[in-house]
């Protein structure tokens, strides 16, 4: 029996899809992918009897809003071809909110589960309402065999709008993903330079003011020689106005590195970095920052690294309960270095704290019982 799963944008940029398709794997389940992949190399090592992948869509975002709109077109006509070729598919994953909106009219076609990695947005943004007009979106959403957030309160506040007669059930952005099959290797300067510093990681996105990182730039002038910064991800403008102001010999900008080759910078780091700070006036990037669910939390933790973060409930709660990190209440470069040397002084106790985090959530365990096993 195949699980077809199916999204829209680049999978590379999503662990938690690349951490279900290895759970599938795990449980003897033949996997058939349709999406983008920009670094298909991530793929190379799963089994060719059971993985297939169809890099169906482009995902560029200089393409004009026109062409993307007929790129979806394309992309749907091409899977839902594909799809009759398959009599004897188990499930369908529809992943991410935009993913379940373009494929609507596929729901109630199969045995179909809603994965939401972000806070359902309240109602359908006009784009795909112009360009889907069909969109139910209650009905669509009632009509799910199973819908999957990767928090509680999400989950809480999804079954409650949308009045569902089930609980999502609540997955963690646990990454089941490991540098085993990675053949890159941090260049020797770097990793000179990382064995004689304690190097404060921030490895994301540049969406202020969502994400902010001058606070974490500045808070350097308050730390002894032995610190330094790392900043990590795609190439933006806003990435580089960053860089141009704070970059010198403290303060590090990395390229972006595909799953799992990353996770060699995470593992060399000392304390890792997360900002979520939500949008005046939008109450749905309101929740959706609150009760934040980064798979990041995760990754820090899988390698002991104790996290630094402003105070939101969700990432205060996964601290204080296992005291993997900090919650800074009042944001400034002051505090955060305060907190980072606070997290030093007590460091193998916050190391602690983040392998308990990391071992409270066993992803499979959750997949296995709550969807392959409960749906035989």
């Amino acid at each position: 029996m195949k699980e077809i799963l199916i999204f829209i944008f680049d999978i590379n940029k999503y662990p938690p899809i690349l951490s279900l398709i290895n759970v599938l794997l795990k449980n003897n389940r033949e996997v058939i992918v349709f999406g983008h992949s920009s670094n298909p190399k991530v793929f190379e090592h799963l089994p060719s009897d059971k993985f297939t992948f169809f890099d169906f869509i482009e995902s560029n975002n200089s393409n004009s809003s026109l062409y993307k709109i007929y790129q979806l077109y394309s992309f749907k006509r091409k899977v839902k071809e594909s799809l009759k070729k398959y009599t004897d598919i188990s499930r369908l994953w529809l992943l991410g909110g935009e993913t379940t909106w373009v494929f609507h009219d596929l729901i109630k076609k199969y045995d179909t589960i809603g994965y939401l990695f972000e806070m359902p947005e309240f109602q359908v943004p006009l784009k795909y309402r112009v360009s889907f007009p069909s969109i139910k979106y209650l009905d669509n959403m009632n009509s799910f065999k199973h819908i999957i957030c990767c928090e509680y309160h999400r989950a809480l506040i999804t079954k409650s709008y949308f009045g569902l007669p089930n609980m999502p059930i609540v997955l963690p952005n646990k990454p089941e993903i490991s540098i085993e099959n990675s053949e890159y290797q941090i260049p020797e300067d770097l990793l000179n330079l990382m064995n004689r510093h304690k190097v404060i990681l921030y490895q994301g996105i540049f969406n202020f003011p969502e994400r902010r990182l001058e606070e974490l730039c500045q808070s350097i002038e308050f730390l002894p020689e032995e610190y330094v910064i790392f900043i990590m991800g795609g190439e933006d403008e806003a990435k580089n106005n960053l860089r141009k102001k704070y970059e010198s010999n403290r303060i590090y900008f990395l390229p972006f590195l595909s799953p799992p080759d990353h996770l060699k910078i995470t593992e060399k780091s000392y304390i890792g970095y997360l900002s979520y700070f939500s949008i005046s006036g939008n109450i749905g990037n309101t929740l959706n920052t609150l009760f934040c669910a980064p798979n990041k939390i995760y990754e820090y933790a899988k390698y002991g690294k104790p996290m630094i973060a402003n105070d939101v409930p969700a990432l205060s709660y996964s601290f204080n309960k296992y005291k993997s990190g900090i919650c800074v209440k009042e944001f400034t470069p002051w505090n955060l270095a305060l907190a980072i040397q606070e997290i030093s002084s007590d460091y193998k106790q916050f190391q602690d704290g983040t392998y308990e985090l990391y071992n409270s959530v066993d992803i499979n365990s959750i997949i296995k019982d709550n969807i392959i096993d409960s749906d035989v």
